[in-house]
């Protein structure tokens, strides 16, 4: 079972996708910005990221780029809605 986490400034998309991922058996954790994403990386064992890449407080690539400096990295998914 993997620990995923979820950062999106959408909280129907974070809910959409914690239906889907919980249903296969997996930890979901959910984050509405990067800084909340990266605070809970740093606090939890986080297997996967999905990430948004288009959202305040930092936006998605600069997320990603403080991610990669954790001392065990999570593999990170990008996606995005719109733009």
């Amino acid at each position: 079972m993997a620990c995923i986490l979820v950062i999106d400034d959408h909280s129907e998309l974070r809910g959409t996708l914690r239906e889907i991922l919980e249903g296969t058996g997996d930890k979901m954790r959910e984050a509405s910005n990067g800084r909340e994403g990266l605070a809970c990386c740093q606090a939890h064992a986080i297997d996967l990221v999905m990430t948004d890449l288009l959202m305040p407080k930092p936006e998605g690539r600069e997320t990603i780029q403080q991610l990669r400096t954790i001392t065990l990295p999570p593999k990170i998914i990008a996606i995005s809605g719109g733009g």
